[in-house]
């Protein structure tokens, strides 16, 4: 008889041991009576609060705290943030301290891969023609102010954006924006297979200063790592060059427009430490897009591009883009990165004599990249700069349609490798990104 209470004895104190140590791997939950955010200069308090997505009077874990301060980091506005937790009024309570280091109000931003060198770019037929480009786009210079819970910028060479924060108390997020993009090339815009001329080859564009861009979006949080985003582009663009790619001949050009229109719906999860330069998290992506464009051609270039003064295409698509990165040690970073779409295109307003036989094809894409970044620097550097870093990239894409391979020039299925090498700085003035990609297809053209 004793022995078997003794033995209850010992099943007891195992079982409380158990829930013991059950309950002391659980992350330990702490009650959040104040919000101190500190160190803010020109940002509002109120954007913060609204990025945080934290409530007093609750309960929140380390990670739970974390992911908060992430959000507010990604923010273009705030290059770091720092927290910690003191005791509050009664037992049990803390307050979150929210340190705050902000960028200037007077920023650059550069994201771009800046150096192209494309391999067996063919000008003409002739085997060994070979052309190499470089281009710098996608800059912006300008200056932000912001008022209660909204943030408002102004571009060079002109352009005026604004952001607002918790719309109607929801979490929310609306950008508006209208100006001149500081450079447009029609790769920008990923026109995909486009049989302009009889012999179905394509041609290139460039835009003059006639170029203006509005966009809108509105982001709503379903979770603090979940959120869905309408967006919406139009443009109208006076282009003041073209080049058939057929030939080395080019035309410049009057009273020649590109308007455009654009209509995204997304859902993102997103776990990534920075908007431009993440170093460890997920983020994928799954959406609907509508396109809709048309071309407008001056009587003098009407005989380069086929004999018609419009052409009008659309386009529908599905995507989807993953990507993960690792942080592998305090200076060493590994990225994934894939993505797929599927489209299907309607074309109207196109002379009988095109190659393309039908108003209606289906295109598609693919394609995945491999990322080893490595942080040069340690310390402080130009500006305090916390983040100098060089990365070593390579991937490949496929592009591919429905149409008659037979009837175009070049093909419109192709599969293109890339490499690159970038330099990627981060400091109070803004972001850079500058990049030297090497691009080989088995049929020498960029999509």
């Amino acid at each position: 008889m004793a022995r078997s209470i003794q033995s209850i004895r010992l099943l007891g104190m195992f079982i409380f041991l158990g829930f013991g140590l059950l309950h002391g791997s659980e992350s330990p939950s702490f009650f959040i009576e104040h919000i101190n955010i500190e160190n803010l200069k020109h940002v509002s308090e109120r954007i913060v609060r609204a990025e945080l997505q934290l409530d007093t009077g609750q309960e929140y874990d380390e990670e739970q705290l974390r992911q908060a301060l992430y959000r507010v980091e990604r923010l273009q506005f705030i290059r770091e943030t720092e927290f910690s937790l003191e005791k509050g009024s009664r037992r049990g309570a803390y307050v979150l301290k929210i340190h705050v280091t902000e960028t200037r109000r007077l920023f650059w931003l550069l994201l771009t891969d800046s150096l192209l060198v494309r391999n067996n770019y063919r000008l003409s037929d002739e085997p060994g023609t070979s052309k190499y480009l470089a281009n710098l786009d996608g800059q912006a210079f300008g200056y932000r102010w912001f008022s209660r819970k909204t943030e408002w910028r102004v571009f060079l060479p002109g352009g005026f954006a604004m952001t607002h924060y918790d719309l109607f108390g929801t979490g929310m997020v609306v950008d508006a924006g209208l100006g001149i993009p500081p450079s447009f090339n029609s790769r920008d815009f990923d026109f995909g297979t486009l049989p302009f001329t009889e012999d179905g080859s394509q041609f290139e564009i460039a835009a003059s200063d006639s170029t203006l861009i509005a966009f809108s979006s509105l982001t709503y949080p379903i979770s603090q790592e979940q959120s869905l985003n309408l967006g919406m582009y139009s443009g109208n663009i006076g282009i003041s060059e073209l080049q058939s790619r057929g030939t080395e001949e080019k035309r410049k050009l009057e009273d020649t427009e590109f308007q455009f229109n654009f209509a995204t719906l997304n859902w993102t999860h997103n776990t990534t430490d920075h908007p431009y330069f993440p170093l460890t998290g997920r983020f994928i992506q799954a959406g609907l897009q509508w396109e809709w464009n048309q071309l407008a051609f001056d009587e003098a270039t009407q005989d380069l591009v086929g004999g018609y003064d419009t052409w009008t295409w659309s386009r529908n698509s599905v995507v989807a883009s993953y990507k993960e990165f690792w942080q592998l040690n305090s200076r060493d970073s590994f990225g994934l990165d894939f993505d797929v779409r599927y489209a299907g295109v309607h074309v109207s307003g196109k002379p009988e004599e095109l190659a393309l036989e039908t108003e209606d094809y289906v295109s598609a894409r693919g394609g995945i990249e491999l990322s080893l970044s490595r942080n040069l620097m340690n310390r402080r550097f130009l500006y305090g700069s916390r983040d100098f870093r060089v990365t070593l990239s390579a991937g490949y894409r496929r592009y591919d349609t429905d149409l008659d391979e037979e009837k175009f020039t070049p093909d419109p299925n192709y599969g293109m490798y890339h490499a690159g090498v970038g330099l990627t700085m981060r400091d109070s003035w803004g972001a850079f990104r500058i990049t030297v990609r090497y691009e080989q297809s088995n049929r020498g053209l960029w999509p």
